[in-house]
């Protein structure tokens, strides 16, 4: 395909059109009369629908054939739609949410977990994903931290990168291949107090040295699309931002391919009243390089006017086209308009033996073991009272998992041993219980309570001023104490909640987040020793409210906290600085020490070697993050900073030298000029974030 030849062919209309993306029903018989909000007001005619480039969401293939042969009926240059939509954790089969997968530290679990999501999602036609979100966040108030990785720039790179390379697989041309979107640009996690849509708290050098890294990781693996961020970013919205999209994106960090639009956000840059009208919004983000318009339907109404009038460059719309045209030919949809559109396999895929074994085996290694005192867990023969507000129900999956099936997803219950189970229930409160399962509680040896957000708390629009666990389940455990029977709180979220109201009051805590369709498979293989959890946090765990945001790699004080009294030192009053459970934090039904790390670099590679040894009599997965601390650096960085991860198999009393690799972009900082320059100098390289166990110092030329 001859793109420069076609689309000297194309009007301004039909070039308008392909930077332009709408909702499926818009090519429905009737969908006129269904469209509402900024899209009703554009009043956009059939002649506007049919030069239309991208469609957003689709449910089946059957939809999108149906779509795509109606569209290129009425197409004059037959240029096929693209369908994109948000895969974020699955399409059918459901995987953990990616805050929970973070915690595997493992970047091929994201590169396993987006292949399985392209297999499923290409079948329905589906040909750009909205994902990896590359944003990095340290608020737990923020709904969408469900999507990060967490506050950690290396994960958030790391994961971008193996979630892009899943996606997009070997070639895009092929059928099980989606484009991957990088999303949101930029440092939409650093939403000010955590509250969706507002303005990013970040500084430019804060930007590069730490939010910027999942944008980075996403691009250097190819993302072929970038998503705008709705915040405002130095002052400007992201969206209508030229130096942000054109100066960082596109100059600084190389990106060369098509940039979205999320949705509504151009013409929502009047609303910020720094666009005077909708025509004035789209020369702004056109003219800032933003490729494709999504929902509002803005550019296919106001780019012709404004190119006819002087006021856009024609130019400047020729090469967001190209951009847009070759992401098709790139896609091989000029070959194949039906691409990837299989009824039969998006029957048989989705929900297969091979799709759930992957998503069980996800699962087993992103939950989380925070307590367990006195070794309650794992479970062997005690008789279980399995109680709860989360016990019973389906709906484990998580946001953002549209075509998820709740009716089918096994809950706790269901999967709960029957020769186990003595009583149950899902009311959390004692004194509306019956009599009968009063008496069957009492009689239990463990308690097992199943609680923590439902699906509908977190994700896009679900920020929480007070991001803590529910009193009525905090006044229910108290209820449960009377009993003086070992409590296991078994916990579904979506982000860290403030778990202080609680901590003392039960014998052990596993956080489950959301962890798709083998969500219940998990939790009871996790709690009867079936799975060994190994999953660690990526973000910090508050103590309170008071201490977001918060995270690990803080930078130092001058007056750093060290126990003085009197002290007039970076401290509260009224609450410890430290967090509840620390980033890095999870046990394992295994004991692993960590001894002998030695400095094994070579002139072409930086290394570490250390032994790992399994002391326990179970095997597990040992996770091995290797901190770095520069000794004396020109800027001030974080005390702080994860650079390398080892994740290795043990057998029970196995003992391993493991070595540990180091890239040079993490034994980097941000000078004052915003370049990235290597550090020189010494620096010091940790197993732990509180100085217990091997320390080597290194001295870097």
């Amino acid at each position: 395909m001859n793109i420069k030849a076609l689309l000297k062919t194309l009007t301004l209309e039909e070039k308008a059109g392909q930077l332009t993306q709408l909702p499926p029903f818009f090519f429905h018989p009737d969908a006129l009369k269904e469209v509402a909000g900024p899209i009703q007001r554009l009043q956009l005619s059939e002649d506007d629908i049919f030069v239309a480039g991208s469609v957003l969401g689709v449910g089946s293939p059957e939809e999108m054939m149906t779509i795509q042969s109606k569209y290129l009926e009425k197409s004059r240059h037959k240029i096929p739609l693209m369908f994109m939509a948000d895969i974020i954790h699955g399409y059918k089969t459901i995987f953990p949410i990616p805050l929970a997968l973070a915690g595997s530290f493992s970047p091929d679990n994201f590169y396993q977990m987006a292949r399985a999501s392209a297999i499923e999602a290409t079948s329905s036609g589906i040909h750009v994903t909205f994902a990896p979100m590359a944003d990095l966040t340290k608020d737990p108030r923020w709904g969408r931290v469900m999507e990060s990785c967490g506050e950690d720039p290396y994960l958030a790179y790391q994961y971008a990168f193996a979630a892009t390379k899943g996606y997009q697989g070997a070639s895009l041309k092929n059928v099980t291949s989606l484009a991957a979107t990088a999303k949101h640009f930029a440092a939409y996690g650093a939403a000010l107090a955590g509250r969706d849509y507002a303005q990013a708290h970040v500084s430019l050098h804060d930007f590069y040295q730490q939010y910027d890294a999942g944008y980075r990781g996403a691009i250097d693996a190819g993302a072929k699309l970038t998503m705008t961020a709705f915040n405002v970013f130095e002052g400007i919205p992201a969206t209508i931002n030229k130096s942000l999209i054109k100066g960082v994106l596109r100059k600084r960090l190389g990106f060369k391919g098509v940039v979205i639009s999320d949705y509504d956000s151009i013409i929502e840059s009047v609303v910020h009243r720094v666009s005077k009208d909708d025509q004035d919004a789209v020369r702004q983000a056109l003219l800032a390089s933003v490729d494709i318009e999504m929902a509002s339907g803005a550019y296919i109404k106001h780019i012709p006017t404004l190119v006819r009038t002087g006021l856009i460059d024609e130019g400047v719309l020729d090469k967001a086209v190209f951009r847009v045209l070759k992401l098709k030919r790139d896609l091989g949809l000029f070959k194949n308009p039906f691409k990837g559109a299989n009824i039969n396999k998006e029957k048989s895929v989705p929900l297969s033996t091979r799709q759930k074994t992957i998503a069980k085996r996800l699962a087993d290694e992103s939950i989380v073991l925070l307590k367990n005192d006195q070794n309650i867990l794992p479970l062997s023969n005690q008789k279980v009272a399995l109680l709860g507000k989360m016990s019973q129900t389906g709906a484990l999956l998580g946001p953002w998992s549209w075509h998820g099936r709740r009716d089918i997803t096994a809950s706790v219950q269901s999967r709960f041993p029957r020769s186990k189970l003595i009583a149950s229930s899902s009311i959390e409160d004692v004194d509306k219980w019956d009599k009968a399962t009063l008496n069957e509680v009492k009689s239990s040896e463990v308690i097992v309570v199943v609680s923590g957000e439902d699906e509908h708390e977190s994700g896009e629009a679900r920020s929480k001023a007070h991001p803590i666990l529910d009193g009525q389940t905090v006044t229910f455990i108290r209820q449960l104490q009377q009993f003086n029977i070992p409590i296991v709180l078994v916990l579904t979220a979506g982000r860290p909640l403030v778990l202080t109201s609680i901590i003392n009051q039960v014998n052990s805590i596993v956080y489950a987040y959301f962890l798709g369709t083998e969500t219940a498979a998990s939790i009871v293989d996790t709690l009867f020793g079936i799975n060994n959890p190994s999953a660690k946090l990526t973000m910090s765990f508050p103590r309170h409210v008071g201490q977001i945001p918060l995270s690990y790699n803080y930078l130092n004080t001058g007056r750093p906290f060290a126990n003085q009294k009197p002290s007039y030192t970076s401290h509260y009053i009224d609450e410890s600085n430290k967090p509840l459970f620390p980033f890095g934090h999870g046990l394992s039904y295994s004991h692993f020490s960590y001894t002998d790390m030695q400095d094994v670099s070579t002139s072409e590679q930086l290394a570490v070697q250390v032994t790992v040894t399994n002391d326990s009599d179970r095997a597990g997965f040992a996770i091995t993050p290797l901190y770095m601390q520069a000794l004396l650096a020109p800027v001030a960085l974080p005390n702080r900073q994860l650079v390398a991860i080892n994740k290795t198999w043990l057998v029970a009393q196995e003992k391993r030298i493991v070595t540990i690799k180091l890239d040079w972009q993490w034994l980097s900082y941000i000078d004052e000029n915003y370049r990235r320059t290597r550090l020189k100098g010494k620096i010091a390289l940790t197993l732990s974030l509180d100085d217990e166990g091997p320390t080597l110092t290194k001295e870097l030329s």
